[in-house]
């Protein structure tokens, strides 16, 4: 009788999951962030979480859980029942850690389910505008006469603005001082105030004090030059080949997420991406997006860890 009670409930638990999809959403839903309130996350964030509601007819509360190289909000993600009402967004640090933090609390493949992507910003290197670096090449031949003595501001451990300066520093030859962050918005306070005389940041996140004089603007690292800033050249064009960086963003959930509520996930993302004035933000941000399938961001995440890995190796990062 104890083996037929089991299968009945085995059956019945299978027999819900397809209607708990269905019925998706019924209450809040919770969106985790792996980073701090008013960085470019946060605010990306922010700019489509009203649209989502409309869409699917609950709230959307956001949840900032900064801290460990984004691996906490991760970490609560992987560990959220499979059941749509806790999701998250992971950036390109998520792909750098597996190489770097090696004792991670979860995999970071096969504990999540990936939903959409969400987009993709330019980054930069800046300084402060008292420092005495007027290019890129200044402040690469600075740092050869004083290895490790000139520090650089990153929003956090792994993610591709402290990955972008450390291919600079292979490219070039050069040994900064890492000094990581928990958020670009803080780096970059700090760099405008004086306290750290270079930042590696997205530009757009950057661009008001870029645009006052407050900071000054070197070089970008993707392989092209900025939609904000197209005077500036790439780091590439400024003579240290092998540096292609920008900063991305995308949805996932725990593992074992109904498809059902992935694909209505991904539907409404879509939707509001593709909103004008969610795309005018995005391009005074210096940001754009691209239309993915679950599929085809699962491909993403595992090329981009791979490619990560590869980074890692070559320009010898180190957690620290």
């Amino acid at each position: 009788m104890k083996y037929l009670l089991s299968a009945v409930a085995l059956a019945a638990g299978l027999s819900a999951a397809p209607a708990m999809a269905d019925n998706w959403p019924s209450q809040p839903i919770r969106l985790l962030l792996p980073v701090a309130p008013g960085g470019s996350a946060d605010a990306s964030a922010r700019l489509i979480q009203n649209g989502l509601q409309k869409i699917l007819g609950q709230p959307i509360v956001i949840e900032n859980r900064s801290g460990a190289a984004g691996t906490i909000s991760t970490e609560a993600i992987a560990r959220a029942k499979p059941d749509g009402y806790t999701l998250g967004i992971v950036f390109t640090g998520h792909a750098a850690n597996p190489w770097l933090l090696p004792k991670l609390p979860y995999d970071s493949e096969k504990d999540f389910t990936p939903i959409a992507f969400f987009w993709r910003a330019s980054l930069g290197i800046s300084v402060h505008k008292d420092a005495p670096y007027r290019t890129l090449n200044d402040l690469v031949q600075a740092a050869k006469a004083k290895p490790g003595a000139i520090s650089f501001a990153t929003g956090g451990l792994g993610q591709a603005t402290h990955i972008a300066a450390a291919q600079l520093e292979s490219a070039a030859g050069i040994t900064l001082n890492h000094v990581p962050y928990r958020g670009g918005s803080p780096a970059v306070a700090d760099v405008v105030a004086g306290h750290v005389p270079v930042l590696s940041s997205g530009t757009g996140l950057a661009s008001t004090y870029i645009d006052t004089g407050a900071l000054r603007l070197l070089a970008v690292t993707s392989a092209t030059r900025s939609g904000l800033y197209p005077q500036v050249p790439t780091v590439a064009e400024a003579g240290y080949k092998g540096v292609d960086m920008s900063e991305w963003y995308g949805f996932v959930g725990p593992a074992n997420l109904p498809p059902a509520i992935v694909n209505r996930m991904n539907a409404a993302i879509q939707q509001v991406l593709q909103q004008p004035e969610v795309l005018a933000q995005f391009a005074k941000w210096d940001m754009g997006t691209q239309a993915m399938t679950p599929a085809e961001f699962g491909s993403y995440l595992a090329e981009q860890t791979r490619r990560m890995g590869a980074i890692v190796k070559s320009a010898n990062i180190k957690a620290q």
